[in-house]
C-alpha cells in the first residue's frame, strides 16, 4: 500500500468541533468525488486533552492526521495529476481555504511496515 500523509490545522477561530463537522461533511465528500483512485480515505483527530508530549518536545501544530491510501505509486501519481483538471483543482483550493490553516499543511509519504503480534495482542 502506498501512503500520503498530511498533518493539517485548521483555520484559526474555527472550533474543533465545527472543523471535524466541516471536514467530513464537507471536505472530505469532495475529496472522494474528485480524487479518483484512492484505495482508502481516512482522517484521524488529534483529541487535546488525552495527548503525552515528552518533556522539552513542542505542542503540536496539527489538528488532524489524514491519510491517502493507494495500491501502488502509479495509482498515487494518476490520481493526483488528475487534480490538473481546473475545475477540480478551483473547487478543492477554495474549500481548502475555508477550512485549513493553508501554511500548517505538510504532506508526505510513509513506508510502512506491519509488526506481526502474537495471538490475543502484545504483551500477551
Amino acid at each position: 500500500m502506498f501512503k500520503a500523509i498530511c498533518l493539517i490545522r485548521r483555520k484559526p477561530g474555527m472550533t474543533r468541533e465545527a472543523f471535524i463537522d466541516r471536514y467530513e461533511n464537507g471536505h472530505a465528500v469532495l475529496c472522494a468525488k474528485l480524487i479518483p483512485g484512492m484505495a482508502g480515505y481516512v482522517r484521524r483527530y488529534v483529541v487535546p486533552d488525552q495527548t503525552f508530549l515528552y518533556p522539552g518536545a513542542p505542542d503540536l501544530d496539527f489538528d488532524v492526521v489524514t491519510e491517502l491510501w493507494y495500491e501502488n505509486r502509479e495509482a498515487y501519481e494518476a490520481s493526483m495529476k488528475s487534480l490538473e483538471d481546473p475545475a477540480a483543482a478551483h473547487a478543492l483550493a477554495e474549500d481548502e481555504r475555508k477550512l485549513f490553516d493553508l501554511s500548517s499543511i505538510r504532506r508526505f509519504i510513509v513506508e510502512e511496515r506491519t509488526s506481526a503480534l502474537p495471538p490475543g495482542g502484545s504483551g500477551q
